[in-house]
Parts: C-alpha cells; structure tokens; sequence
C-alpha cells in the first residue's frame, strides 16, 4: 500500500523512429484508431504499476516496440530496455488491449506489417 506520501505517475512520451531502411515504422497519432487520445485511453490507462517494484521504490524508463500486422493486431512486443523484467511483463500483457484498433500501412498499393516504438515511464513521486 502506497503512503499518503508518495504519489504513483505513469506517462507516456512518443519516441517513434521513422525513415529507418530496414522496417517500415508507424506514428501512434496517425496509425492509431482515435489517435493519442483513445491510445492512451487503451494502453496507457490501463497498466498497473506491479506491487513489488512500488513497495521497493523501483521506477524507470521503458523502451519498446510493437509489430502491427496487416489486420491492425500486435504481433509482437520487444523490449528494448527496461529496469525491470515485471514492467517488461506489464507491456507485454497490455500491448494486446490495443490489438484491432491500428490501421493498416500499405507499400506499393499492398498491405504490409509495421513497427511503433515507443517509451514509458514508471515512476513513483
């Protein structure tokens, strides 16, 4: 249980990488059905800081990446750095709350898969 001290902060800072030669990349405000808003609404509303970590003040920065398939599905979730394996989990476990609501990306007139990468913050204050 948090103390009346502490306060639990979780946010999200688009870090998405475009122009890459070896895999198409996509923008959560314009692949995303809704956008930021329904996004955010989605994903990052709905992780739940892990209770271990909170009661031993662990907090950081995680650096991920979604595959978007031609269907608008996460078909896989990579963590690119983390400080710890349970907000690795959290990420994963959450990522499919998302699944439908991308839009497709297509490359010369045919549906292709896509990458969203991204970054998120746990941290307690």
């Amino acid at each position: 249980m948090l103390g009346v001290s502490k306060l639990l902060v979780i946010y999200l800072t688009l870090g998405i990488q475009q122009n890459c030669q070896t895999k198409n990349y996509g923008a959560v405000q314009d692949d995303f059905r809704g956008g930021q808003v329904e996004y955010s609404k989605r994903f990052k509303h709905s992780l739940v800081y892990p209770d271990s970590l909170m009661s031993n003040n662990i907090s950081g920065r995680i650096y991920y990446e979604f595959e978007i398939d031609t269907l608008g599905f996460v078909i896989n979730t990579t963590i690119l750095k983390s400080p710890h394996l349970l907000f690795s989990k959290e990420i994963k476990q959450k990522a499919k709350l998302t699944n439908g609501y991308w839009k497709p990306k297509y490359k010369n007139g045919k549906k292709v898969n896509y990458f969203i990468s991204d970054r998120l913050y746990f941290e307690l204050r």
